[in-house]
């Protein structure tokens, strides 16, 4: 988490940011720990009508699990491995 210039908190991973001057380099077609990204990013839906498919509700999703594993000490969603997180 960051403080925007605008002093707004923001939420980033520069772990899994996409590259968008050379694009063959990127991975998957979505990004994000896997513990904290909000379902329609895991489905690949586009439930939202914005690019990208998701709005300021996938920051606030991701914003619950960052307080959630403060509180608890232990991520909402962990598994062993990624893809066992996304089935949860």
């Amino acid at each position: 988490m960051i403080i925007s210039d605008t002093g707004h908190l923001v939420l980033i991973d520069f772990g899994t940011a996409k590259d968008l001057v050379q694009r063959d380099l990127n991975g998957p077609e979505f990004v994000g720990t896997p513990d904290f990204m909000p379902p329609e990013a895991v489905k690949g839906t586009d439930e939202v009508n914005v690019v990208g498919g998701a709005d300021h509700t996938a920051d606030l999703w991701s914003l619950g699990c960052v307080v959630y594993q403060i509180l608890s000490g232990e991520p909402p969603f962990s598994a062993q491995s990624p893809y066992l997180t996304f089935l949860k």
